[in-house]
């Protein structure tokens, strides 16, 4: 009852006044059963409008999709096999070329290597005994095995053969160079 005091206050406040016009509390008003009827059957009218449009489609393409869908899951399931046998043989090579180890020469080129960086070691800082030139070749070597998780220059794979050349090129380490030249 008070709710339609308000209302019917607030028509007489408002009457004669545009609608955009009103104080903002006083744009809300109560429809009547003939305007929600005509809301609620525009509305209707406007989803009926925005339906998709259903077509008719003749078998002989759904049995052609339904083919070429079983087509398809088939060379799915073929490209599966296929790169599975692929990443089995990929694991196979992979096995092998790290069993694979460097041959004699190898080695002998890498001892080659490790004695002229260690000679270069020991002109650099101006060591001219043998005893520092054994003790740089000793932890070269034994870092190179250690980088490569081998216990013998033999074992070292033929695929890393070109890292552990760089590797023994750029082989520093200061802090045994100042040792060897404070005892010196």
């Amino acid at each position: 009852m008070n709710s339609e005091k308000n209302m019917m206050a607030i028509s007489a406040e408002t009457a004669g006044q545009d609608e955009e016009e009103w104080p903002v509390e006083c744009r809300f008003r109560l429809r009547g059963p003939e305007e929600i009827r005509e809301i609620h059957e525009t509305q209707i009218r406007k989803t009926e409008r925005e339906k998709p449009a259903v077509y008719p489609v003749p078998m002989e393409t759904v049995a052609s999709l339904q083919k070429n869908t079983a087509q398809l899951g088939q060379y799915v399931g073929q490209l599966g096999m296929i790169i599975g046998a692929m990443q089995r043989r990929m694991e196979e090579l992979e096995a092998k070329q790290a069993a694979v180890t460097v041959r004699h020469e190898d080695v002998k080129r890498l001892q080659a290597l490790i004695r002229m960086r260690a000679d270069e070691i020991c002109g650099k800082y101006d060591l001219k005994d043998r005893e520092s030139a054994k003790i740089f070749r000793a932890a070269i070597k034994k870092d190179l095995l250690k980088r490569f998780g081998v216990k013998d220059l033999h074992d070292v794979p033929a695929a890393m053969l070109g890292g552990a050349e760089t590797m023994i090129g750029g082989w520093t380490n200061i802090r045994l160079a100042m040792e060897r030249r404070n005892k010196g």
